[in-house]
């Protein structure tokens, strides 16, 4: 049987594999930590990470989240010490049932996203090592509970269920995790403060429920701001330490048949270059992975980049309204899969390893 979570983080203090809790990671982190830690409340403290989100995540999508912008919303779930220490049947209980509620609203588009923040102080401090890799992978499977044991550098997705007029379908989403002591490592884009935290979010969900809130008139047009969103998200981390650059950058395009067929952006960032691909981007990991063995077990500061490995076959041409058959990877990523009502929460679609090339001909 695998260990709890409060097992498993009461080892990491007794191998030391936690940080002084003094240790610096980034003036916005440090600053959180203070606040979140200094018996702030629940609910405090929820909100102090949701303004750092706003602020500081790379992804622009969970900025725009955190300040209920552009028509964007998420639900979150606050898990504290006292949970963790309260076990593991008490922490899937909270997360199932407040799993099923966000279903409940998405289905009825309220909101596309779900966040769970898993708040302690050790787990704030715990080293990259495989240690930390553990207790990633059993807070996971506290959440994808049909999917338990998980494995690692494998993509998971998760339904999300969406209803147009009387038509039930659902759409897939993916499944992230982050923690602080990513910073200056390289997952550093993946750093948040307060401790382990994961981040489910659907970009076609969100597309359909624009266009259904009369955010934007037709598909095209929701999908267009997905697309352009996604793009600028992509090489925009780095921050919290200014001599650390993104871990995701974009590739670039020499084809002048391939730069007139790519799709365009409203407006170019000076972090994407001019000849951007629009089809590929490159990043130090998958970034549709749950469990990137490699960069969680890695607790270089300021590595060499140049010896690391690059992800270089990353796709974000998906953000497309075009429909795809069953057959295809991009199945139910921005037109639904439908389903029965009495499926809304079944998940249909299983975990696929990652590999390190491309997945299609271009």
């Amino acid at each position: 049987m695998s260990k709890s979570l409060a097992t498993l983080i009461q080892e990491l203090e007794d191998t030391g594999n936690i940080f002084p809790f003094d240790t610096r990671f980034g003036d916005d982190i440090d600053a959180a930590h203070r606040a979140i830690f200094n018996n702030a409340a629940d609910e405090d403290a929820s909100e102090i990470f949701l303004k750092w989100v706003g602020k500081f995540s790379p992804c622009l999508f969970g900025r725009l989240g955190a300040k209920r912008s552009k028509g964007v919303a998420y639900d979150i779930l606050w898990l504290s010490t006292r949970d963790i220490q309260m076990g593991d049947y008490h922490l899937i209980t909270k997360i199932q049932e407040a799993r099923r509620a966000w279903k409940d609203k998405a289905l009825h588009r309220l909101s596309s996203g779900f966040l769970i923040m898993l708040s302690d102080k050790k787990l704030a401090f715990a080293k990259p090592r495989n240690e930390l890799l553990e207790i990633c992978r059993r807070f996971a499977e506290l959440y994808l509970i049909k999917h338990a044991p998980l494995d690692c550098d494998t993509v998971y997705t998760e339904s999300i269920p969406l209803k147009i007029n009387e038509t039930y379908g659902v759409m897939k989403a993916g499944v992230n995790v982050f923690y602080p002591s990513a910073h200056r490592t390289l997952n550093h884009d993946r750093r948040v403060p307060s401790g382990l935290f994961i981040s489910v979010n659907s970009p076609g969900h969100l597309a359909n429920s624009l266009v259904l809130h009369n955010v934007f008139s037709t598909l095209k047009d929701a999908v267009q701001f997905i697309y352009d969103t996604a793009m600028h998200s992509v090489g925009n981390g780095g921050i919290g330490d200014k001599a650390t650059k993104s871990t995701s950058w974009h590739n670039l395009e020499t084809k002048a048949k391939a730069l007139a067929k790519r799709c365009p952006i409203t407006h170019r960032p000076a972090h994407i270059p001019e000849n951007y691909s629009g089809r590929l981007y490159s990043a130090f990991y998958h970034t549709d992975v749950l469990l990137p063995s490699a960069v969680t077990q890695d607790s270089r500061i300021d590595p060499d980049r140049s010896t690391a490995e690059i992800w270089p076959w990353l796709m974000i041409d998906y953000n497309t309204d075009k429909k795809v058959p069953a057959t295809h990877l991009n199945y139910a990523l921005f037109h639904p899969h439908p389903i029965l009502p009495e499926a809304l929460y079944h998940n249909p679609w299983p975990p696929r390893i990652a590999f390190n090339s491309p997945l299609f001909e271009y």
